[in-house]
């Protein structure tokens, strides 16, 4: 992806909140198994927020957790969409 360019912009007649959130590791992170884990923390969240705000106008209403303690990883197995960004580690333990 690094020769191509992706440019976001905001429609002119809707006011769209600002956002601090990273659409670049988002672009860059983002794959087709749409599944988002890190071991970075910072990323998790920053990817994780880029995606909320790309879903403006509309509100998510499902679960939005973007880093899930791994205690509380049940949330996976929950029959609903969700955004929920999970540490790599929880793979570790994982037994499918």
């Amino acid at each position: 992806m690094e020769d191509e360019h992706v440019s976001l912009s905001q429609f002119e007649d809707t006011p769209l909140p600002l956002s601090g959130a990273s659409f670049r590791e988002l672009l860059k992170t983002l794959g087709p198994d749409n599944c988002f884990h890190s071991l970075r923390p910072d990323v998790l969240t920053s990817v994780a927020e880029a995606v909320v705000a790309l879903i403006i106008p509309f509100h998510w209403q499902c679960p939005y957790i973007p880093l899930c303690p791994l205690g509380l990883s049940d949330v996976l197995s929950a029959p609903l969409p969700f955004i929920v960004g999970v540490d790599s580690r929880y793979f570790d333990m994982y037994d499918p």
